[in-house]
């Protein structure tokens, strides 16, 4: 059984029966929503492989780029937990 939506899907809309539209048109996207969290996942694994490399260890500015990747590993992270009812 899937989990339920996020409130963050439809907290930009006032009405009930707009939310219900809304969260039936997020659930009938799961293709496109699957994809993009699986683009995702990868995009992070790679982002991960990359971040150790020996090149981006060597690199003086090394720590400014850690802190970058960390800024994007968190927002990325947010997206998948809007994804989560895919699982």
């Amino acid at each position: 059984m899937s989990k339920g939506l996020m409130t963050r899907w439809t907290d930009h809309l006032e009405e009930q029966e707009d939310k219900k539209r809304f969260s039936e048109l997020v659930r009938n996207s799961t293709q496109v929503l699957s994809r993009l969290k699986t683009i995702l996942e990868q995009g992070e694994k790679n982002e991960e492989r990359n971040l150790y490399s020996e090149a981006a260890l060597s690199n003086p500015n090394w720590a400014n780029a850690m802190a970058f990747a960390m800024g994007k590993k968190a927002h990325n992270r947010r997206i998948l937990a809007l994804l989560s009812f895919l699982d």
